[in-house]
């Protein structure tokens, strides 16, 4: 403006004057608290994380425990406003915090992104903040505020709100063994556990801590709250058993008398296959028999009756799924106990006891496959035969074949929609809901009846027609509907997880006029009892 240029381009100049009522109280209010060049801090509440290239620390800090910001006072309003949560770049608000009601303030490895630079990375803000809570000047009171996450307590502003956690847990796993070793000041290798399991629970899981311990590795056990930390979770009962082996290995006995009896223990069970064969390794160190790998290790200690029993738990443990080998590990398990007592017995002995379990096994086997031939059989009996064993008469068998029937159709969980027992009909799904709506086009009605009916509840064609029954139909709907009762029970004591939805979905009618025994949707089954009446006769 004034030169020579400036008056030849004056008639391209373009000016604009912007007014918006009240936008001084805006900027004090939503900006000001923004803006840290505005901000006084509380620096014993700060977390200072070292000085950057340009002389001005990093630092995080709770923004409830900050003083108020000068100037930020709303006209008319009470009080002044707190420094706004978020990521800070270089003294400017950028985005919401990922640590909740956190300000992360960041000046020399952190730069804004995206098209209207109101974003950061989110792989450059984790490292940005692994790099913060790892520097030198941050450690001590890093290590303060981060240690409910591995002892428990109460939490810190650090770890306390909700979703914290999680992203601290991604921040861990960047730099793992500079958190481990620098801020946790824990060993290399530690071995994390619950404390639970730490202070007693399996015996086995108690057996390899103290092995693992004495061998001179780190246990570190844990709080609850640590299991949401990836870098603290718990070694599982796998992962420990696999470290004991590595040590058992190069420190096995050689014991011919304790090799001979897991021999004959391992042949008897059919564990000695060339792809499930089981190799039995004997320690000094063992306190509890395991398998583990295709190995069974065992104590180095004397041949007794609790050494075979402990040797056929671990493998049952291992090897139950199988029925033959759990009822062979059973059978010894039972000679065993038969046979020898509690004094050490050598190994040529145990002839005596393999037989006897041999012969527990034959015993157990011919008595498994005479249940088997006998419910064959019972299935294969006349209908007739079957009602009588079952304490049922040939007509009342009669009646609850066909009412278990109507009741099966709840198996099929309303796919069959509209399929009758015999020429039954039903209402448009529409009004599958109701149980109204899911009988005949004649309307059923639900009515009380009386303790000469059976009481209880059953939809009927006509409320009178109940009470224009003799003394003797009266009965007859009493043991038809008792019938029903007794193959509900029947059907429940066979499928007992159908029990709620028969219960739920099962009614009793009464339509003299209707032409089916009952009809089934996909929210109801309902048995015509005056279709049967003739059968309770």
């Amino acid at each position: 403006r004034g030169s020579a240029l400036g008056e030849a381009c004056r008639e391209n100049w373009m000016q604009q004057v912007l007014e918006a009522p009240g936008i001084g109280a805006a900027f004090r209010m939503e900006a000001v608290p923004r803006l840290q060049v505005f901000w006084r801090l509380e620096e014993r509440r700060v977390l200072r994380c070292g000085p950057c290239a340009a002389g001005t620390a990093d630092f995080f800090c709770e923004a409830t425990t900050q003083l108020s910001v000068p100037g930020s006072r709303r006209p008319g309003g009470d009080g002044l406003a707190l420094p706004h949560p978020g990521v800070y770049v270089r003294g400017i608000w950028v985005s919401s915090p990922p640590l909740h009601g956190a300000i992360m303030a960041f000046f020399g490895g952190l730069n804004v992104s995206g098209r209207d630079r109101q974003e950061v990375d989110e792989a450059a803000l984790l490292e940005a903040t692994a790099a913060a809570l790892t520097s030198p000047a941050a450690i001590a009171e890093v290590r303060r505020l981060l240690a409910p996450l591995r002892d428990g307590g109460a939490a810190t502003w650090l770890t306390g709100p909700a979703g914290n956690v999680a992203y601290l847990s991604r921040v861990f796993d960047l730099q793992r063994d500079v958190f481990l070793r620098d801020v946790f000041q824990l060993p290399p290798g530690a071995i994390f556990v619950g404390r639970r399991a730490a202070k007693g629970g399996d015996p086995l899981v108690c057996w390899a801590l103290r092995f693992l311990r004495q061998r001179g590795a780190a246990i570190v056990p844990v709080a609850t709250q640590a299991a949401a930390v990836s870098m603290f979770s718990e070694t599982s009962t796998t992962d420990l058993l696999q470290r004991c082996v590595d040590g058992l290995l190069s420190d096995f006995v050689d014991d011919f008398e304790l090799l001979t009896a897991a021999t004959k223990v391992i042949r008897f069970l059919r564990l000695d296959g060339r792809k499930t064969g089981l190799t039995p390794v004997f320690s000094a160190h063992v306190a509890l028999p395991f398998v583990h790998s295709r190995r069974l290790f065992c104590p180095a200690e004397p041949l007794r009756k609790s050494w075979l029993l402990k040797l056929l738990g671990a493998v049952l443990r291992h090897r139950s799924r199988a029925r033959r080998r759990r009822l062979r590990c059973t059978s010894l398990m039972q000679a065993v106990c038969e046979t020898l007592g509690d004094s050490v017995v050598p190994a040529s002995a145990l002839g005596v006891t393999m037989a006897r379990a041999a012969s527990v096994l034959r015993q157990s086997v011919a008595g498994a496959e005479g249940s088997v031939v006998e419910a064959e059989s019972a299935r294969k009996r006349p209908r007739s035969e079957q009602d009588a064993a079952n304490g049922e008469d040939s007509g009342d068998g009669s009646l609850l074949r066909r009412v278990r029937r109507c009741i099966s159709r709840l198996q099929s969980g309303g796919r069959r929609q509209g399929a009758a027992i015999r020429r039954g009909r039903t209402a448009p799904d529409a009004a599958a809901d109701d149980v109204d709506a899911c009988l005949p086009p004649r309307a059923l009605h639900p009515v009380r009846c009386a303790d000469s009916l059976g009481g209880g509840e059953m939809y009927c064609a006509s409320p009178a027609a109940l009470q224009h029954l003799g003394a003797d139909r009266q009965a007859r709907v009493r043991d038809v509907r008792a019938a029903l009762r007794r193959a509900i029970a029947f059907v429940t004591a066979a499928a007992p997880t159908l029990a709620p939805l028969i219960d739920a979905t099962t009614v009793d009618g009464f339509d003299p006029e209707g032409s089916s025994e009952g009809f089934c949707t996909r929210r109801a089954v309902v048995v015509n009892v005056a279709a049967m009446l003739p059968l309770a006769g």
